[in-house]
């Protein structure tokens, strides 16, 4: 399933792990993990954490 989420994780380079309603993207730099985190907020308004060079998101 190829879902809005999953592809702006991956228009900013991270890599996607999705499973049980659950989003989580990884990526290599913490600003970029802040900066795809803002996008998918201004996309859905749904609630995304962020820890470090990780964020989940609850679909």
């Amino acid at each position: 399933m190829d879902t809005v989420v999953e592809r702006v994780i991956r228009t900013f380079n991270g890599h996607v792990y999705a499973v049980a309603g659950v989003v989580m993207g990884f990526f290599d730099d913490p600003a970029q993990t802040q900066e795809c985190a803002h996008q998918i907020v201004d996309l859905t308004h749904h609630e995304v954490e962020v820890f470090g060079n990780q964020l989940i998101m609850v679909l």
